[in-house]
């Protein structure tokens, strides 16, 4: 990354981050979020399985940022079973600390 913003027991932001196997550049990327407050931490790659609910099944997430006071993860989901899902989780902050929360919708 050519940038790299931690903000403690929080999120880490790199800025202009590129993945390489070997010499070989695979992706460039604007950013890579990695959130430090949540219980577990989003797989990078899709996750794909199948199970009696659901049928076969892939999910994936992308973390984006706005800036250090609006900030979440995006959901696209397929399910064999149920079709196309799509969520969002919002983090936001108005102001001070004391004016901020979190939205979570999927549908």
């Amino acid at each position: 990354a050519k940038e790299m913003i931690i903000y403690p027991k929080d999120k880490i932001i790199a800025r202009n981050i590129s993945w390489y196997e070997g010499k070989t550049k695979i992706i460039t990327l604007p950013y890579f979020l990695i959130f430090l407050d949540r219980k577990t931490q989003l797989p990078i790659l899709p996750k794909i399985g199948q199970n009696s609910n659901d049928g076969w099944f892939i999910k994936t997430n992308f973390n984006y940022y706005i800036d250090e006071k609006s900030y979440g993860t995006l959901y696209v989901d397929w399910l064999e079973k149920k079709g196309i899902g799509t969520g969002v989780e919002h983090t936001w902050e108005i102001g001070d600390e004391n004016n901020s929360g979190e939205t979570s919708l999927y549908l």
